[in-house]
C-alpha cells in the first residue's frame, strides 16, 4: 500500500508545483485534488488508482502545454506520459481519445509536422493485442457478478465525482449559484476550458456505457478527475475576486468532508469497502458450526480454482480449522448433496439477485439452512450453515476475530 499512498500525496504536490503558469490556478487545483475525498479509500489500498490520478494530473499539465505551445519537446511529454497512463488502466484511453480528438482539430497543421512523437504510442499500440486479450478474459470471466447501473445513477453522479455525502451536491450547487461570474466563453475556448472538457466527456461515456453494460464502479472515473478538478481550480481563481464567498465555501466544503472522515476514521460508513468486502466475519460465524465441507459459490465458475480455493478457506485454516472447498457456481451447487449435508457450509460472493436466489433455495432444504449476508445491499458476501441442535463448547475449537460487525448495507462497489 505504500507507493499508492506516496501517489496520492505526489499528484497534488506535482500540481502545486508545475500545474499551471498561474499560481492561483495551480494551488487551487493542488488543494482540490489533495482533499479529493475518494483518493481517502484509494490511498490505503493496494490498487494502481492513485498512479493513475497522479498520471492523470501529469497528462493535463502535458496537454494544457501542448496546446499553448504546439512544439515536438511538449509533443513528445503529452505522448510520453499517455503510454504510460494507458497502460496502467485501460480506462485511461477515454479521456486521451478525447484529449487527442482535441488537439488534432486546434492544431491540426502544426501537429501533422510534430508525427516523431507519436512514437510512444506506438509502441502501447503494439502491446495492446498481446496485453488487451488477457484483460477482456478476465473481465468476461468476472464480469457476471456486477450489473448495469441503474437509471437512476444519473442523479448520483456528485457522488461520483466528489465521494458520498452531501458535500457532494454542494460543490455543483456552488457551481451553479456562480455560472455568470465564470461561464464568459465566446468563440475559441482556450486550452483550459478544452482540457475540462475533455475531463467532462470522458465521464459521460463511461457513465452512458456503464448504464447498458457492468462496466463502471465508482474507481474507474479515477482517470478523468484530474481534468474536472482542474475545472474547479480554474473556476475559483476566475470567481475568487468577484464571489470570494463561494470560493471560501468551496474549500470549506472540501476541508469538512476529508476532516470529518479523518476523525470518524474506520467507523465512517462512507467508506466500508475493506469491512465489508472480506471472509473473515462470515468464516467466523460458520465455524460456530461442524462445518467440514466449505462450499464457495459464485455467479460463474472461478477461472484460478487452486487459488480461490485457498482464498476461501484461509480463515479456517488460519485458526486451525481445515476444511475441503467445492467450488462451483451457485446454480449448479444447488442439488439434493448441498441441500441435505449437515456438516457443510456455504460462502458465496456476488450480486444481491443470486444470493436472493440462493438463500431461498438453501432455507427450503432438509438441513434448515440459516444464511446471512456479511456484504452489503448490492454485493453480498453470504453465509449459509445448517440448522443443528445446540453444540457444546468442547465441538467447536475457539478462534481470534479482529473485527466483528452487524450486516450493514451500502453503496454498490466492485
Amino acid at each position: 500500500r505504500v507507493p499508492a499512498l506516496l501517489f496520492s500525496i505526489a499528484g497534488p504536490a506535482l500540481i502545486a508545483w508545475r500545474g499551471h503558469p498561474d499560481r492561483n490556478v495551480r494551488l487551487y487545483w493542488a488543494i482540490f485534488s489533495l482533499l479529493w475525498l475518494p483518493m481517502l479509500p484509494l490511498a490505503t489500498e493496494a490498487r494502481p488508482y492513485p498512479q493513475l490520478f497522479f498520471l492523470g494530473s501529469l497528462q493535463a499539465i502535458a496537454f494544457l502545454r501542448l496546446s499553448k505551445s504546439a512544439s515536438l519537446r511538449e509533443a513528445f511529454g503529452w505522448t510520453m506520459v499517455t503510454a504510460f497512463f494507458v497502460l496502467t488502466n485501460y480506462y485511461a484511453l477515454v479521456i486521451s481519445g478525447f484529449q487527442a480528438l482535441v488537439l488534432f482539430a486546434t492544431h491540426r497543421r502544426k501537429l501533422l509536422n510534430l508525427y516523431p512523437a507519436l512514437l510512444p504510442l506506438l509502441l502501447v499500440g503494439v502491446w495492446m493485442p498481446f496485453h488487451l486479450p488477457v484483460v477482456l478474459r478476465f473481465a468476461t470471466e468476472h464480469g457476471t457478478m456486477f450489473t448495469p447501473l441503474p437509471p437512476a445513477a444519473i442523479f448520483g453522479v456528485p457522488w461520483l465525482l466528489f465521494g458520498p455525502g452531501i458535500q457532494a451536491f454542494a460543490v455543483v450547487m456552488l457551481l451553479a449559484f456562480t455560472v455568470s461570474a465564470w461561464w464568459g466563453a465566446r468563440g475559441k475556448l482556450p486550452a483550459e476550458a478544452q482540457l475540462v472538457c475533455t475531463g467532462i466527456a470522458a465521464f459521460a461515456l463511461i457513465l452512458i456505457v456503464g448504464l447498458f453494460r457492468a462496466t463502471l464502479t465508482p474507481r474507474y472515473v479515477t482517470a478523468g478527475i484530474p481534468a474536472l478538478l482542474f475545472g474547479l481550480g480554474w473556476w475559483a481563481a476566475k470567481v475568487r475576486t468577484q464571489k470570494p464567498m463561494a470560493v471560501a465555501a468551496m474549500l470549506g466544503l472540501f476541508f469538512f468532508s476529508t476532516a470529518s472522515t479523518l476523525v470518524t476514521g474506520s467507523t465512517d460508513e462512507r467508506f466500508r469497502d475493506r469491512r465489508d468486502l472480506q471472509f473473515e466475519t462470515a468464516s467466523a460465524w460458520l465455524m460456530k458450526a461442524p462445518v467440514d465441507r466449505l462450499y464457495y459459490l459464485k455467479p460463474e465458475r472461478s477461472p484460478a480454482p487452486a487459488r480461490d480455493a485457498e482464498i476461501a478457506a484461509f480463515f479456517f485454516t488460519r485458526a486451525g480449522r481445515p476444511v475441503k472447498v467445492i467450488q462451483s457456481d451457485y446454480k449448479s451447487a444447488m442439488t439434493p448433496a448441498l441441500g441435505g449435508d449437515r456438516r457443510a457450509g456455504v460462502l458465496f460472493i456476488g450480486d444481491t439477485p443470486a444470493s436472493a436466489r440462493l438463500t431461498s433455495w438453501m432455507r427450503d432444504q432438509p438441513a434448515g439452512w440459516a444464511c446471512r449476508n456479511f456484504g452489503q445491499t448490492a454485493f453480498a458476501i453470504m453465509a449459509c450453515r445448517p440448522q443443528a441442535p445446540a453444540l457444546s463448547a468442547s465441538t467447536v475449537r475457539p478462534f481470534s476475530l479482529t473485527s466483528a460487525k452487524p450486516p450493514v448495507t451500502g453503496m454498490r462497489s466492485g
